[in-house]
């Protein structure tokens, strides 16, 4: 897997002159919800801390309730978790960011790998001008697109490196293939192509459904400690907690992915582990190219030949069926 070294030394090169080693950071935008790529995500950016020895010393969510934020330790660097909501699609993760902007004026804060999406210039430009206030704010772009939208609204702090899930050392697959062809396939306001209609010999789901106790364990510690302790950082039970939820996360989709030969997804993460899993993968775009645009730049499963493009779900089925029949 010589190309995921590569991804990780070039996310080295990025980061490092950003995030020390040795420094001690704050984490916030935790994905409590089923979304396996942004566990993925949080894992990926564990992996970069412990190997460089970075210090998590508080973690936290983007719940929208107005919670206090914890009094952080000097040269503390605030770091937010990567992702594809960066933009005015996702409204509370953008809020976040911008409350973090106000609250902590003396701190330097880096956004983790991201895509970036507005569907209105004018908001871009709001955004903008809240970043105009903060002197080390630092954006890091998955894209060549999002890092345009990254130097219009933060001109001179802005940078690109590959996913940070490309991080991830051990992923727990525990299981092998046994059927023919599964399509991991978006649900919600990202979703572009229909794929209603799925044939009998294609297994079809989306990973953002899981075992609701999950979650409300992990807002439940979340909640007590924030009314115990207001302005404290994050116990390491909770720090503990919010790593193991996500490995959870993990490791159902891992086992999804796996259960299949060939996987057809138009989840960015879906492409991005079965890769790295070795699987044959076919992918579909979501709503804004977003796939599209990080494959363009980092060409993930070419090496291995393990990734085709499907412009329709009809052709991505029978491109699995071909691939699979050569299998």
């Amino acid at each position: 897997m010589n190309h995921v070294l590569a991804f990780r030394k070039k996310l080295d090169e990025v980061l490092l002159p950003i995030i020390p080693a040795g420094s001690n950071v704050a984490i916030f935008d935790f994905p409590n919800y089923g979304n396996v790529g942004d566990s993925a995500i949080w894992l990926g950016q564990k992996s970069f801390l412990e190997q460089h020895k970075i210090k998590t010393i508080h973690v936290d969510d983007a719940s929208p309730e107005l919670h206090e934020l914890p009094s952080l330790p000097d040269k503390t660097i605030i770091l937010i978790t990567g992702g594809g909501n960066f933009g005015d699609i996702y409204l509370n993760h953008q809020a976040l960011r911008e409350r973090l902007i106000s609250a902590y004026p003396d701190k330097r804060i880096v956004q983790f790998p991201q895509s970036i999406h507005f569907n209105h210039q004018e908001n871009a430009r709001s955004f903008s001008q809240k970043l105009n206030q903060h002197s080390d704010f630092h954006i890091i772009t998955r894209d060549e697109i999002s890092l345009a939208w990254a130097q219009y609204i933060n001109p001179d702090r802005s940078y690109l490196a590959p996913d940070i899930a490309l991080y991830l050392e051990k992923l727990p697959v525990s299981q092998t293939s046994t059927r023919k062809v599964i399509a991991l396939l978006r649900n919600d306001r990202e979703k572009h192509f229909k794929t209603t209609e799925s044939p009998s010999d294609v297994i079809t789901a989306d990973w953002t459904k899981e075992n609701k106790l999950i979650k409300r364990s992990i807002k439940l510690l979340t909640k007590l400690e924030r009314k115990l302790f207001p302005h404290k950082l994050s116990s390491r039970t909770r720090i503990a907690a919010y790593d193991a939820a996500a490995t959870l996360r993990l490791r159902r989709g891992c086992r999804f992915l796996a259960s299949g030969s060939v996987v057809i997804t138009d989840r960015l993460h879906g492409h991005i582990l079965s890769t790295m899993m070795g699987i044959p993968n076919i992918v579909l775009d979501n709503s804004y190219g977003k796939i599209a645009s990080f494959r363009k730049k980092w060409l993930t499963g070419e090496a291995d030949e393990l990734c085709k493009v499907a412009n329709s779900y009809a052709q991505a089925v029978n491109n699995a069926r071909a691939w699979n029949d050569r299998l």
